[in-house]
């Protein structure tokens, strides 16, 4: 689940994703319509398309693909394995962005081996159609830079976080919201931590962080996405199973994340 401030001038009000299915050096995602609200869930949310690539034709097309198909917005990983210069990942975006769907760029440096300097950012967001980013970098200074940096002078750009534990701290700062894995298994509160921070209370989003905690920790314990499948699996959720090269979690951390969840209340 994506969640960010409504008052933002975005043609992409509010974002979720509902079911991820991940395969072999991608990320193939099911997207559907849907009826949630920033209160009460119960408002409409549009659809948001992810795929990774290593290439830029690869990207380009797959975005043009997600545009036909109905998709909303692309988020757009950096290049993986091949590393890309500043130069090469500033012109890739340049290129992706032509595609004419709204796209934010996803900054992962632990998945593509690559991180998206905030300078480098600055100028990717003046692009058309870069819309935000997901901030996955796991460095907090390096997210308050982006907020000082570009947000101050482009206020409609999203800055969004990319880990659960720190979509507190993100909004705290100035941040705009989570694009949530902790979401698959339970949105209403993941959204109502979101919906608290954004509104301004800082206790009562404090309080369900805190509730979450142990769980943040456990839907990586063996890896991502193959611990929240176990755990949506074990609650009954249709996640499905893991597919090459990613394999079942462990005896050891299955224990772990149902420990989590009995002391969540998932």
């Amino acid at each position: 689940m994506v969640l960010f401030r409504s008052e933002l001038q975005l043609k992409l009000p509010h974002w979720t994703r509902l079911q991820a299915q991940k395969k072999t050096n991608s990320l193939r995602l099911s997207w559907k319509k849907s009826n949630h609200s920033r209160k009460n869930l119960a408002k409409k949310f549009q659809s948001f398309s992810e795929r990774e690539a290593t290439t830029l034709k690869m990207q380009s097309n797959t975005a043009s693909a997600q545009k036909k198909a109905g998709a909303d917005a692309a988020l757009v990983v950096t290049p993986y394995y091949n590393k890309p210069s500043k130069e090469g990942i500033f012109r890739h975006f340049e290129a992706v962005s032509k595609v004419g769907i709204p796209i934010v760029v996803y900054n992962i440096q632990g998945r593509t081996g690559t991180n998206i300097t905030t300078d480098t950012l600055a100028r990717i967001a003046e692009l058309p159609n870069i819309v935000g980013v997901k901030e996955a970098s796991g460095n907090i200074n390096q997210m308050m830079d982006v907020i000082a940096q570009i947000k101050s002078k482009k206020p409609d750009f999203a800055v969004l976080s990319g880990d659960d534990g720190l979509t507190l701290p993100l909004i705290a700062m100035g941040g705009d919201g989570i694009i949530s894995v902790v979401s698959n298994l339970a949105p209403a509160i993941v959204a109502e931590l979101a919906n608290k921070a954004l509104d301004g209370d800082i206790a009562a989003a404090r309080k369900i962080h805190y509730r979450l905690a142990p769980f943040f920790k456990a839907a990586f314990v063996d890896g991502n996405p193959t611990s929240i499948k176990y755990a949506m699996n074990f609650k009954g959720m249709p996640a499905g199973p893991c597919r090459l090269p990613l394999v079942d979690v462990t005896d050891e951390a299955k224990k772990v994340i149902e420990k989590a969840l009995v002391e969540c209340g998932l």
